[in-house]
């Protein structure tokens, strides 16, 4: 019963894709392979393969949890509590900063994710600020305090 209530508490705060953008360095090469009629085929497969990832992976951060589901026929979900995340921050590359992409990087306690990598996604300070809010939030309703040691 506690666990059904829980599961209606909680609430979708976010959902997200990659970016097309982020495949960049397979377009490149799809484009370089594309000058020549033998890389026709190869161009194909990058060009399938940049698709193929955009394609199959979503995020989605709710009030409690954050999910990452990959794959288009096989699925694969990643799931780290909020109250678990200890610190998320983002890069931006200088190819990336021109299309407005970048990665965030999702830092928690939890034994299967500890480092979790969201790629290539747009906005991606404000989805960090989002997931920020969100596990400061999820760690006051759980009552998990910081401890720091000094030395």
């Amino acid at each position: 019963m506690e666990f059904e209530e829980k599961k209606m508490d909680e609430k979708e705060l976010l959902s997200f894709k990659p970016a097309k953008a982020s495949e960049i360095k397979l377009y490149f090469w799809a484009i370089l392979c594309a000058v020549t009629v033998i890389g026709l085929p190869i161009t194909i497969i990058l060009l399938l393969t940049a698709w193929a990832r955009i394609v199959s992976t979503q995020y989605r951060i709710t009030n409690q949890r954050f999910f990452k589901q990959t794959g288009l026929i096989a699925r694969h979900e990643e799931e780290i509590e909020l109250f678990r995340i200890r610190d998320v921050k983002f890069y931006q590359g200088i190819i990336q900063r021109l299309f407005g992409i970048g990665n965030i990087i999702v830092i928690s306690s939890d034994a299967t994710s500890p480092l979790l990598q969201i790629e290539g996604v747009h906005n991606p300070r404000e989805i960090k600020e989002t997931l920020r809010t969100a596990y400061r939030e999820a760690r006051s309703s759980e009552g998990v305090r910081n401890a720091e040691f000094l030395s």
